[in-house]
């Protein structure tokens, strides 16, 4: 196997002998592209869900067994375990993608090929999504991220639409999603001139069909 893990998370007392046992227990059912675990936000405790693609909105699925396992169609990559052979035959992260949306585009692919993605209950570990997180409107929890991180966010987000194998589910709940980012940002983060810069690059660049790591002049 290969675990994939981010400088920034701790994982909780046996998550990956979880994770193994879990991706057993999953491939007795079928090709298993990765398990993942449940993630608990390190600032606040606050717990995600797994995540299946919606038409309009996305379902957000807990664990109703705490030994159990759930179904999903997207994995973050931190604590996701991919067995050497499922890596093999799915292939490489695309580099041109850095720095997001890598890991959707992996999991989208590993879908299209007959692979499933499974949430392991038992396995749990704490990451920082986001740099920051804020609540606007009274009651609203976003996540906020650097003018820079935006431009990838967004550029890579047009980039996929691009792609045969994303899901058209995914691609139709995406283009409000991803509006309604930039449009945060612009409304309630400073500094909103860069943000609108680095929105504009975003664009040009996914017009272009320019991907990779630099943030072009």
């Amino acid at each position: 196997y290969v675990l994939l893990l981010d400088h920034d998370i701790v994982p909780a007392p046996g998550m990956v002998d979880a994770l193994v046992a879990a991706h057993h227990e999953a491939s007795s059912r079928g090709p298993v592209a990765a398990v993942g675990p449940r993630i608990r936000d390190a600032r606040d405790q606050h717990e995600y869900a797994f995540i299946r693609l919606g038409w309009m909105l996305n379902s957000r699925v807990r664990c109703a067994d705490p030994a159990g396992l759930v179904r999903c169609d997207f994995l973050i990559s931190s604590g996701s375990l991919i067995s050497m052979d499922t890596y093999r035959k799915v292939g490489r992260f695309d580099d041109a993608l850095f720095v997001d949306y890598v890991d959707l585009e992996w999991c989208c692919r590993a879908r299209s090929m007959g692979f499933s993605l499974h949430g392991a209950c038992a396995a749990w570990l704490e990451h920082r999504l986001g740099d920051d997180t804020r609540t606007v409107l009274g009651a609203v929890r976003i996540h906020v991220h650097t003018p820079e991180r935006l431009y990838y966010m967004m550029r890579n987000r047009m980039l996929l639409y691009g792609r045969s194998h994303m899901p058209l589910k995914w691609k139709l709940s995406d283009v409000p999603r991803g509006a309604m980012k930039v449009a945060t940002a612009l409304l309630f983060v400073a500094p909103r001139r860069e943000y609108l810069r680095m929105a504009l690059a975003a664009l040009r660049d996914a017009a272009r069909g320019a991907g990779g790591s630099r943030l072009r002049p």
